[in-house]
């Protein structure tokens, strides 16, 4: 921006500013004349100069309270003021527009040259200022015809008397003491180009803009939210000064109030920012509290007062800043004392600025030079907080970078107690959000699986052999539920209780399981080992998924009869030589592909139902002869079971020696023949 702003000025395009003629004129270095009230009369500067009604006006600033000693009455008062000049018109370039630049001029006027209006913000009404005038900056552009050799330049001025004893109303006259010349208009709107203004303007209302989007992000750190008031009441308070809305707006009683009654809220604002920076977790001091009632307080009279009034405010504004100024200072001291972070750089900006305001606050009531700094000032202030803010989102990111690193150890951590599944379900994302007492009825697959006699192969084992044999076990098991879309709820012992969300998956995982437990027991049989055996119960039904305990202490649980079911069946597979025994709501649940290796086992009537359930098993890990010898004669078989339900024990028992002799090594179908003999007491 500012290259762009660099080449549009520097002579590169367009003509060259350079000149060489005579100008500029400073009208500072001119005799001036004042005179009460407004004379509207064509006189030539040897006649007014000779009127005992003019008074010649020694030096500049011209702010006609002072010199008129005006009473404090907030009466309107009018003054003539005249000068001269004289000008080589033959080395004015005739292609270029003059123009007068008033540095400062108020607060109603109207300028005449050789007797001609040239500007009118003259707006008197019954010794009232109808439209308020108070200019910076203002640029009038000459009609070329007016320009003589020898030439009358006539200011009608009006003003307010002093409001009050703290001030004369110095915004009434002239007020600066420099600033005030004749020259090319280009070269006067070059050298006062609101441009650098208003570009700087733009990344303060942006800062402030960002700083606001922060807070609205994070509200726990409310430095953002006082940065963010700060930065656009300043950057308002650059805007009401600037020679653009000078020139646009006739009055500017709006802006002056706009300049005025921003700079309290920049002042607390700023206060609460360094406060809430360096120390946000320390209640406020009775200093702050005066900073931000004394400033709003002043804010909210500004809003009320009438114009005339407002420099006396300022005034006392200026009275109550200065203890604020100070503890300004104090809290900078104190956070280098205290060695808080980005305490140096913020210091020896914030110092920087507070020179600037103090000048300005000088240079107001004192010297009228009409230099401002505070604008660049606050500039470096933004530079000098852009590099803090810089080191810190660097240092932040690296401090995240290694969070991430500790929140992905820990969430690994977590989750081999608590499954990830498992907190989908609940809708949680975060272990953060895991309450006591957490719930929610799902509809799943619960899956039991058991080592066969481990009671009494542990018993062979020292506790050592036991924890290593278990782990070596389960670690094998573990991926097979992973893997096919389930997860393990609980350990019990050598027992895993486990959860899936399809019948499908849940005896795929059971199927696989067995054949990795063939896998298994080969190794075993290498190490001299002998096998082992599993059981798996499987039912589906709904569930009450939840978290028990006590607040310092939560457990993830699944409560139902589903859980007791499946875990019954598990311990049923040992009473019908089953490795798979399922429920009928399993088994109606799976795909066709399945169903020629699933057959009916019993109808039996569990621990606390008196309903009786179907239960089934699966074969299909089975080998493939057994598998095929099974299906074979799978109707025999469910003739002979419905038989034996039926209580025809004669007809069942027949059947089931014609399968046995198909296949004696069935299993269960041995297991039926043996207790159907001893029923009806057939040998």
């Amino acid at each position: 921006m500012f290259l762009i702003y660099f080449l549009m000025h520097s002579g590169i395009f367009g003509e060259s500013l350079s000149v060489g003629e005579n100008l500029p004129i400073s009208l500072t270095t001119k005799d001036w004349y004042i005179a009460i009230g407004k004379d509207d009369r064509s006189l030539s500067p040897e006649v007014y100069r000779a009127l005992p009604e003019y008074s010649r006006i020694e030096k500049f600033p011209i702010i006609i309270n002072q010199l008129f000693q005006n009473p404090r009455d907030h009466s309107v008062r009018e003054y003539t003021l005249r000068t001269e000049f004289d000008l080589d018109l033959s080395r004015i370039h005739p292609g270029k527009e003059i123009a007068f630049f008033l540095s400062g001029i108020g607060e109603s006027w109207s300028m005449t040259l050789n007797g001609e209006v040239i500007l009118d913000r003259y707006f008197l009404k019954e010794k009232k200022i109808e439209s308020y005038s108070f200019n910076r900056n203002s640029i009038i552009t000459i009609p070329h015809d007016l320009l003589q050799k020898k030439n009358v330049l006539t200011i009608y001025i009006a003003g307010y008397t002093p409001f009050s004893f703290l001030t004369p109303n110095v915004l009434f006259g002239l007020r600066f003491s420099d600033g005030y010349y004749l020259d090319y208009e280009k070269k006067i709107r070059y050298d006062h180009s609101d441009l650098s203004v208003l570009l700087l303007n733009s990344i303060y209302v942006f800062f402030g803009l960002y700083h606001l989007f922060f807070f609205i992000k994070w509200p726990q750190k409310k430095y953002n939210l006082y940065f963010a008031l700060f930065s656009l009441s300043i950057s308002t308070y650059f805007l009401a000064f600037s020679s653009f809305l000078f020139e646009t707006f006739t009055s500017n009683q709006i802006q002056f109030l706009m300049a005025l009654a921003t700079q309290p809220l920049a002042l607390f604002s700023f206060i609460l920012f360094l406060w809430e920076y360096f120390f946000p977790n320390v209640s406020y001091s009775r200093m702050m509290w005066y900073s931000i009632i004394s400033n709003i307080l002043i804010f909210v009279v500004y809003l009320f007062a009438k114009v005339y009034m407002y420099h006396s405010i300022l005034y006392v504004w200026y009275f109550l800043a200065i203890p604020q100024l100070l503890f300004i200072v104090y809290l900078i001291l104190k956070a280098l004392r205290e060695g808080s972070k980005d305490a140096i750089s913020m210091a020896s900006s914030t110092i920087v600025l507070l020179m600037v305001v103090v000048w300005e606050i000088m240079d107001t009531i004192i010297f009228h030079t009409g230099f401002r700094f505070l604008q660049y000032a606050y500039f470096a202030f933004i530079l000098s907080l852009i590099l803090i803010l810089a080191n810190r989102f660097i240092e932040i990111n690296w401090e995240t970078k290694i969070l991430n690193i500790e929140i992905t150890k820990q969430r690994d951590l977590f989750s081999k107690f608590v499954p990830e599944q498992f907190l989908e379900v609940l809708g949680k994302d975060l272990r953060e959000e895991i309450a006591l007492g957490d719930c929610k009825l799902e509809e799943v697959t619960i899956v039991f699986s058991d080592i066969r006699n481990f009671t009494s192969l542990s018993e062979s084992m020292t506790p050592d052999e036991n924890f290593r044999f278990i782990n070596s076990y389960l670690s094998r098991m573990s991926p097979v539920i992973e893997n096919n879309h389930g997860f393990i709820d609980k350990f019990i012992g050598d027992a895993i209780m486990s959860i899936f969300r399809t019948p499908v998956d849940a005896l795929k995982a059971s199927i696989e399981a067995f054949e990795v437990l063939e896998v298994f027991n080969q190794h075993r049989a290498n190490s001299g080992y002998t096998p082992i055996g599993i059981g798996i119960g499987i039912h589906t039904g709904k569930v009450m998924m939840g978290t028990v305990g006590h607040k310092n202490r939560l457990s993830t649980t699944v409560i139902g009869d589903t859980v007791n079911l499946a875990s019954r069946l598990e311990s049923l597979t040992k009473k019908y030589h089953a490795n798979i025994i399922i429920s009928e709501s399993t088994a109606s649940s799976l795909p066709e592909s399945f169903l020629p290796f699933i057959r009916m086992v019993d109808s039996v009537i569990v621990k606390g139902k008196s309903i009786p359930v179907h239960i089934y098993e699966c074969y299909q890990m089975n080998s493939d002869s057994q598998r095929e010898l099974k299906k074979s004669y799978n109707d025999k078989y469910e003739t002979a079971l419905l038989l034996k339900i039926e209580k025809d024990y004669i007809s069942a028992l027949k059947i089931f020696k014609e399968i046995l002799e198909i296949n004696p090594d069935d299993l269960l179908i041995r297991m039926y023949y043996d207790s159907l003999t001893s029923e009806v007491g057939v040998t």
